[in-house]
């Protein structure tokens, strides 16, 4: 289908009103923005190279191009972009020409594929992400607020500790979206503020900014090329503004008397009427050059520090009630994205730090009734935000005290419908955006309006592309970027570990919580490193799944990411074995549900128990696996069957610190928000659990049950019944969900068959069964083997089991019942295409190294079975075997029938699954002393 003439030209004229509204009209003075101003035409253009998109690529464009320059030069002054955007130059280099009226492709696919008006409404609202629609975000802004976070800082202010003059500021370092500035913004109702939104008019965000920044005060503060003239401006301005301040409070109260927090929250309500602040500020501008130009040679120092006592007095003498306690802020000026003042490569930024100009002017003008706040998502800039004493630049301009730490508390989990109440929804509710986006930070369900349907998907499709900080997060990046963006979506997934105190990881978080989402939870007073991490949230999540999708096919990539990360410093290495096991579990998922559903996916639907299990083992296996029974009771019910109406959905992994995490309840409340859940440190017996929803029913603790999994990383694995999880020891179901009654039947009666249907919990379902999983990753470098094993029998399976060999151990009658729950036990030995799925060759080798980083030798530029022995034989450190031991005769430390097998046989496995009670194994055997089937 085509656009008429008459269409293209209406779609033209508004996307041209859209760049319009974001850089004015043209004057003379405005040509050195000519690069931001192509950049918003690209930006617009799905047909256009999105590298065009970038002002620094604009910029060189614009420079080897002086006839485009000419002609987009001309197109803003008529205020007309068709023919710029007609302009192959600008094109995709394998793109042909489209000609005028011809189809254009939205998302990947074609007008064909949607009916004529909702194209031309998508053609106007866009739903390319960064040009939002402006009234959705007003809507989102406007909405009531929630939360008492704005009090909270205040009354942290208020108690904060003022032991010197650079006590009197601080800065909120925070990601986007977070809230940091409606909650300032909320703050003002309750005491007397002056704020200044610094955000630039658009040329970066693609979008007319809302509230609207104050464009005046920002090209004033970037404007200075020397501190020294800075300075004095700096502080004349401050004075006028206070000045201007008090006469208009004066007049907007009219000798009338409130309460303080009356007062302040009708000055709050007088900015926001149209035109009042600009003007406010306009005024103290030009008060400020006239008063610099008459050279009046005072201290402008006292004379700032008198206006501003005229202000606080001017408040005083119209308030009602009590005054507070003297320690208590009377004024808070705030700096929106107060970045801007921060040097950068960016031309449109100053020349000089005037953030650290400001607050030294601050310093000297300090009073405890003042405070100021200063608003960012750079974490990088930690030290010019609030800076450390001990570096010689900060010594010399700010002297000796303390300064305070960032904030970091911002609104989280604050949706106003809140708490979620049991059976109330199902799981076809969970994966609705509406429903995701309730969780985590407050943009998401801001941003959602009732009357445009459209907002669901643009509010996601923002969100994919804030995450990657790029525009068009259906394409794949550059070769060379897509390590990068890898790590980025994983670790918003997989909660990645990164090495605290290495400089490399600190600069990674901190782009990380600047540019592509991550939370900042808490930043010491130090300042040298910050706690972060991707938080609970499953838009965000879903947003990964969906951007991870371009690279599902080829699973090497992805490890070789994890791969570059480790060589980059970035990862902590003992923690490699459990994230490999949280990938392969993901992946998983995600290919059960490729699997299980047609285009457009949404990860966050869930996925049948019995598919995902089908996902994650090799076919070899699954028919033993289906059909293993219970090993704690006796009961002839299969896995396929317990299971057949269950579901798992996570598309992501949240952190537990305490029991709670581990019991039914914590599943619920993980099932609800699209999380598997990662035990807290040193839980004993299980480290991720992932929430089954053993019914399609209505949510509530009582249909919930777990996959329980523990992470080994040995060759040869320890004895089954020693590492088999028992859901007691971490208090899986409540100790009241099976009646006393019930228990006795059970235990009373040696020959009590389980079944589907009995027996039953006191909520009337059928006890619950649970799935226990040991993944025995086993892949360390080739190590002799320790005392009390056969070194031959582990040498011999290995090799059989390379052949893709299965063991199953025969289940049979239980007559002594170890549960009232029946556990399917499962233990898979390897990191092969032997166990599990889809894992060639090439993948086998990366998952070798990732799984050798704790290793002291992993990183060892010659990985040869000589090259590695000769630097044992240096001992770097003691273990049992020759290398260690060659000078000593010890059957024990040095024994003559070592192990050595070889590592494609350790990369091999094999899985046991089923009933344990017949086997005749002890609590001291290891499986590999067991016959093998072949």
């Amino acid at each position: 289908m085509s656009l008429s003439e008459e269409e293209e030209d209406a779609y033209h004229r508004t996307q041209d009103q859209k760049v319009i509204e974001n850089i004015g009209d043209f004057d003379p003075s405005k040509r050195s923005m000519l690069p931001t101003a192509l950049a918003m035409v690209c930006q617009e253009e799905d047909r256009l190279d999105p590298k065009f998109g970038l002002v620094r690529n604009t910029r060189d464009l614009l420079g080897n191009e002086p006839d485009l320059k000419v002609a987009l030069e001309k197109a803003w002054i008529k205020k007309e972009f068709k023919d710029i955007r007609n302009r192959d130059i600008l094109r995709l280099p394998s793109q042909i020409r489209e000609t005028k009226g011809k189809s254009q492709s939205h998302k990947g696919g074609h007008i064909a594929e949607l009916d004529k008006s909702r194209y031309l409404l998508l053609l106007y609202f866009r739903k390319t992400p960064l040009m939002f629609l402006l009234p959705v975000v007003k809507s989102a802004w406007n909405k009531e607020y929630t939360g008492k976070m704005h009090i909270l800082l205040l009354d942290n202010l208020n108690i904060i500790n003022y032991s010197s003059i650079y006590s009197g500021f601080a800065s909120i370092v925070q990601s986007s979206g977070t809230g940091k500035s409606r909650m300032v913004h909320e703050q003002a109702k309750f005491v007397f503020t002056i704020p200044f939104n610094l955000r630039n008019e658009g040329y970066e965000s693609f979008v007319k900014p809302y509230p609207e920044p104050d464009n005046n005060v920002r090209q004033f503060l970037i404007g200075f090329k020397e501190v020294s003239t800075a300075k004095i401006n700096i502080i004349v301005f401050l004075g006028k503004i206070y000045d201007l301040a008090s006469k208009r409070l004066s007049s907007l109260l009219n000798d009338s008397r409130m309460k303080r927090q009356e007062i302040a929250e009708r000055w709050h309500n007088y900015l926001q009427v149209e035109g009042i602040r600009s003007a406010l500020y306009q005024d103290a501008l030009d008060a400020t050059k006239e008063y610099l130009h008459s050279d009046p040679g005072g201290d402008v120092v006292q004379e700032t520090r008198n206006r501003f006592t005229e202000l606080l007095k001017t408040i005083k003498e119209h308030t009602a009630d009590e005054a507070p306690d003297d320690n208590h802020v009377k004024v808070i000026l705030y700096f929106d994205d107060a970045q801007r003042l921060i040097p950068s490569p960016d031309r449109w930024k100053p020349q000089i730090n005037v953030l650290e100009t400001l607050q030294s002017c601050l310093a000297g003008m300090y009073t405890r009734s003042i405070f100021v706040l200063f608003l960012s998502t750079v974490v990088s800039k930690l030290r010019e935000y609030a800076p450390i004493l001990h570096l010689p630049n900060s010594a010399r301009s700010r002297g000796p005290g303390l300064l305070q730490a960032p904030i970091t508390e911002v609104p989280f989990d604050c949706w106003p419908g809140f708490p979620i109440c049991p059976h109330l929804y199902k799981l076809d509710d969970l994966s609705k955006i509406r429903f995701m986006a309730r969780f985590g930070r407050p943009l998401y369900w801001a941003l959602l309006d009732e009357s445009f349907p459209e907002s669901e998907e643009i509010m996601l499709d923002l969100i994919r592309a804030k995450v990657v900080g790029r525009s068009a997060p259906e394409r794949l990046p550059s070769v060379g970027e897509q390590p990068k963006e890898i790590i980025i979506l994983l670790d918003v997934r997989l909660l990645l570990d990164y090495e605290l105190y290495r400089h490399t990881s600190v600069h990674h978080e901190a782009n990380l919580v600047a540019r592509h989402m991550r939370m900042n939870y808490s930043v010491p007073e130090t300042r040298d490193y910050l706690r972060s991490s991707y938080a609970s949230e499953p838009i965000l999540a879903e947003a990964a799944a969906r951007n991870l999708e371009m690279y599902s096919e080829d699973f090497t990539v992805i490890l070789k990411a994890l791969e570059n990360g480790f060589k980059m410093g970035l990862l902590d290495k003992g923690a490699m074995g459990e994230l490999v096991a949280r990938l392969l579990l993901v992946f998983v998922h995600d290919r059960a549900i490729r699997n299980s559903y047609s285009k457009p996916l949404n990860y966050s639907q869930g996925v049948r128990l019995i598919d995902f299990l089908k996902a994650l083992f090799s076919g070899a296996w699954m028919n033993e696996i289906m059909r293993c029974t219970p090993d704690n009771v006796s009961s002839e019910v299969t896995l396929k069957d317990m299971f057949k109406e269950s579901y798992v959905r996570f598309t992501y992994f949240g952190k537990m610190v305490d029991d709670t995490g581990t019991t039914t309840e914590a599943m619920y409340a993980a099932f609800l928000r699209g999380m598997a859940v990662i035990t807290r440190d040193n839980q004993q017996g299980v480290d991720i659990m992932i929430p089954i929803l053993m019914w399609d029913k209505e949510l509530c603790e009582y249909v919930m049950t777990a996959i329980l999994i523990q992470v080994k990383r040995r060759i040869c694995a320890g004895s089954i019944n020693t590492y088999s999880i028992n859901q007691r020891d971490i208090n899986l179901f409540p100790d009241d969900c099976i009646s006393k009654q019930v228990q006795n039947d059970v235990r009373s009666n040696p020959y009590f068959e389980f079944t589907l249907e009995r027996p039953r919990e006191n909520s009337g379902e059928p006890v619950r069964p649970y799935i226990s999983l040991i993944l025995e990753l086993g892949v360390q470098p080739k190590l002799p083997r320790g005392p009390g094993t056969n070194p031959q029998v582990c040498k011999n399976l290995a090799k059989k089991t390379a052949l893709g060999a299965i063991h199953v151990i025969k289940g049979g009658k239980i007559r002594h019942h170890h549960d009232l729950h029946p556990r399917y036990n499962i233990f898979a030995y390897g990191c092969s295409s032997t166990v599990y799925r889809d894992i060639d060759g090439e993948d086998k080798d990366v998952l070798a190294k990732l799984l050798r980083t704790r290793d002291f030798l992993a990183d060892h530029p010659r990985q040869d079975s000589r090259s590695l022995e000769a630097v044992r034989r240096m001992k770097p450190f003691w273990s049992a075997g020759e290398p260690s031991h060659h000078w000593l005769e010890s059957d024990l430390l040095n024994p003559k029938n070592a192990m050595d097998v070889d590592e494609e046989d350790q990369l091999a496995g094999f899985v046991i699954a089923g009933s344990m009670e017949d086997t005749h194994v002890s609590t001291s055997d290891n499986v590999f002393d067991l016959d093998v089937e072949t």
